[in-house]
């Protein structure tokens, strides 16, 4: 998967470096870190994590994970990933840093890692999971021409819960 070409008119995507360790632990901070892989309550170090799994690339925790950054400035404004589950499919991830939403960024980068996905003949199945009550990742969803499939059904330890995500998928594949 080549990502590095996927660009809009005032942001690029790139992969991450270890020089974006502090900016990455800057948005730790923020009113809602998650979109970055930092959950709320996390310690300090998290960012650390985050970044040297972003840096190992598809070998990573988090699959292969590219940033959004701003092209006048390099500040970090989104991510986009790609983790395989399995041979077959791969579920692509996205988050945009609060202050930036509602600009289109996430709509952009997942049109043009799915566009670039067809162009580079990529066999694998790419799936969304969304939470049903995420209005704005199923709006992101269906303009980029992903279909609903169906519903993943999750179990956390930690708490005993389950919860139910909905799978799109990409209208180009099955």
């Amino acid at each position: 998967m080549d990502w590095e070409e996927i660009d809009g008119d005032w942001w690029r995507l790139r992969p991450a470096v270890w020089a974006d360790e502090p900016a990455i632990a800057e948005h730790g901070h923020g009113p809602d870190p998650r979109w970055i892989g930092i959950g709320p309550s996390s310690p300090p170090e998290r960012a650390h994590h985050v970044v040297r799994e972003f840096v190992k690339g598809a070998g990573g925790d988090f699959g292969l994970v590219h940033l959004a950054v701003l092209k006048e400035s390099d500040a970090i404004v989104g991510m986009i990933g790609a983790q395989e589950h399995g041979p077959d499919s791969i579920e692509i991830v996205y988050g945009v840093a609060p202050a930036w939403r509602g600009r289109g960024l996430a709509t952009a980068m997942l049109d043009g890692v799915t566009r670039a996905a067809k162009d580079q003949g990529e066999s694998r199945r790419y799936e969304l999971v969304i939470a049903a009550q995420n209005a704005a990742s199923l709006r992101v969803a269906e303009k980029c021409g992903y279909r609903f499939v169906g519903i993943r059904r999750s179990f956390v330890e930690g708490t005993g819960q389950t919860y139910d995500d909905l799978v799109y998928v990409p209208s180009w594949q099955r």
